[in-house]
């Protein structure tokens, strides 16, 4: 899109067309196009950067870890599980010396995953950012415990 940016679509397997236009902006256009002609746009939401961000959020909610861990591998009482640092979370900003200093020293932090970087086995002074996801590996109970005080906008655990 010429001067506006980019539209990235998709076809649903109900055979629906959606569509994000990126603005330059850095604005988010959420598109519903119409289901019997699918070139005109049937609905659009505009969604500033922090409303786009907190939809991805929502979206990424229901991420998996299976491509990094196969769960039945796993042995009795231990857990992987990916957490995504939520745009509201209280440790936006913030080195994971904090967060760690509030965590059962029984959970393992594995990597941290953001946009431009991968970090395995961080340092505490390694600075989070809100769409980092961090990688756990623990009892499944102090993994929880981690998710809840990350105020996490995506956990998902592997089934057993």
């Amino acid at each position: 899109m010429p001067g506006v940016g980019v539209c990235h679509t998709l076809v649903t397997a109900g055979r629906q067309r959606l569509g994000v236009v990126c603005h330059r902006t850095g604005r988010r256009d959420l598109v519903v196009y119409h289901p019997d002609d699918p070139e005109p746009a049937a609905h659009a939401v505009v969604l500033g950067t922090d409303e786009a961000r907190h939809i991805g959020d929502l979206l990424a909610a229901t991420a998996t870890v299976e491509h990094l861990v196969e769960p039945r591998a796993l042995p009795a009482g231990i857990t992987v599980t990916c957490i995504r640092i939520a745009a509201d979370s209280p440790y936006h900003d913030r080195p994971l010396r904090d967060v760690c200093a509030r965590c059962d020293p029984s959970v393992c932090l594995v990597a941290v995953i953001g946009d431009d970087r991968v970090v395995p086995a961080p340092d505490p002074a390694v600075v989070l950012h809100r769409g980092d996801t961090l990688i756990l590996a623990g009892d499944p109970a102090a993994v929880t415990e981690v998710a809840d005080l990350l105020g996490a906008g995506g956990v998902r655990t592997p089934a057993r």
